[in-house]
């Protein structure tokens, strides 16, 4: 099997050191599918910590930025840099990452996207039909969500962790694919978003 590790390349793309350069759109990587086994593309995306979870990965399959900057809540997207290093159970040079990142939101997406594109146009194909396969959950203590509330000031009720992510080529019949990173889901006044928290925090061992 074939098969592209982002690691290296999103590291260096995510630390954003002198990297401004935006993915342009125009190349559609594929059509959006209906994941196996997920909610319908037209559910509500806030539903659980899945739907918000598919609806989070969807945006990858067809590099739609502004969906995926949409999924996010604000209210946690302006919280997070108030988020503690001991909570994200990170040391001093990863924490440090971290904040690089949430203060530089735009710039990471852009750079994430770009990395993202390249790698997939890299074992596919502009006509390429792009499959999620889902990262497997991680348990988040209820001393984090907790702490979570507490540091950002927001009704953070509970929170889920995904591991890495992988995309398919469907156009191979699923036997190449370009690796995805962590992600986690928050729920915030009885709604589920995609979490930016989680999205610009490397898992403690990574």
């Amino acid at each position: 099997m074939k098969k592209t590790i982002l690691t290296a390349a999103l590291l260096a793309a995510m630390l954003l050191t002198g990297c401004t350069g935006a993915s342009s759109n125009s190349t559609n990587a594929g059509q959006t599918p209906v994941l196996s086994g997920s909610p319908a593309q037209d559910s509500d995306p806030n539903a659980d910590a899945e739907s918000a979870y598919y609806a989070y990965l969807r945006t990858f399959t067809t590099l739609d930025k502004s969906t995926y900057k949409a999924l996010f809540n604000a209210d946690e997207k302006a919280a997070a840099a108030k988020v503690s290093a001991a909570t994200l159970g990170l040391d001093e040079d990863i924490y440090k990452v971290y904040l690089e990142r949430v203060n530089r939101y735009d710039e990471w997406v852009d750079a994430y996207f770009e990395t993202l594109q390249k790698s997939m146009l890299n074992v596919g194909s502009v006509s390429s039909t792009w499959k999620p396969t889902i990262g497997e959950k991680i348990e988040v203590p209820e001393a984090t969500v907790q702490a979570l509330a507490q540091e950002t000031g927001l009704n953070i009720e509970e929170a889920v962790r995904f591991d890495m992510f992988a995309l398919k080529d469907m156009n191979n019949n699923g036997n190449t694919s370009v690796s995805g990173k962590t992600a986690g889901v928050v729920k915030i006044d009885g709604k589920w978003y995609p979490s930016v928290i989680f999205e610009m925090a490397p898992l403690p061992e990574e």
